[in-house]
């Protein structure tokens, strides 16, 4: 357990030390989930946009929908 705890305090002592990285990841996060949050209220997706606003994946989960799961209709239809 002392371990754990040890490497946590690496964890944020490193953020500690480099400020610039921690706004980099937030700017990073922030502008990634509002995206997601805003493309999924457009699209009246409720579950998307409560899971948006609980989980926090640093982007990941956020970018995977954007690019994956809430393509326009316009893209997904054949062209006659």
């Amino acid at each position: 357990m002392s371990q754990q705890i040890e490497q946590f305090n690496q964890f944020l002592s490193y953020f500690q030390n480099h400020p610039a990285t921690l706004a980099l990841l937030l700017i990073w996060m922030f502008v990634w989930k509002g995206m997601a949050l805003w493309r999924s209220s457009h699209r009246n997706e409720k579950w998307w946009f409560v899971i948006f606003l609980v989980i926090h994946t640093m982007g990941i989960l956020e970018i995977m929908y954007l690019f994956l799961f809430a393509r326009d209709k316009k893209e997904e239809e054949p062209a006659l």
